[in-house]
């Protein structure tokens, strides 16, 4: 984390000294490690996302019933479930204009079960691979 940190911190220096930012569009990352989900929603808010960050698929769901994202990214390890299956079913119960991501650091054989359903971001989290997945979510 301490090195992707650093990475990230670069890139936002980058940014910011290039003026390169977009309108704010709401993100929801569901994520039960503190500094991971800090991480993700400082990443997603450098590249002009509005994060809400949960750590209970339970408070995702109350969430949803109030108002929709545009992009959420869901760790497939949580305290309440697995975030893949959740969004296997959230794939059928949203529009398709909600972009889903399940981020893990399962083996092979589960990322490309996930995989069927929706993108996988692997853990350690490329950052390149996570900013085209935000420009797509933007782009829809």
């Amino acid at each position: 984390l301490m090195a992707l940190g650093q990475q990230h911190e670069r890139e936002r220096r980058s940014r910011v000294r290039h003026g390169r930012h977009r309108v704010r569009r709401r993100m929801y990352i569901v994520e039960d490690d503190p500094g991971m989900l800090r991480l993700l929603s400082d990443i997603a808010r450098d590249a002009g996302w509005e994060p809400h960050g949960f750590t209970h698929i339970s408070s995702l769901r109350r969430a949803l019933a109030r108002e929709r994202p545009t992009m959420m990214i869901i760790d497939d390890d949580l305290p309440d479930g697995r975030g893949g299956d959740l969004a296997r079913q959230l794939r059928r119960e949203l529009p398709p204009d909600v972009t889903l991501v399940v981020c893990t650091a399962a083996p092979s054989m589960r990322r490309a079960e996930i995989g069927a359903w929706v993108p996988v971001l692997p853990k350690p989290i490329d950052l390149g691979a996570m900013e085209r997945l935000m420009e797509r979510a933007a782009a829809v």
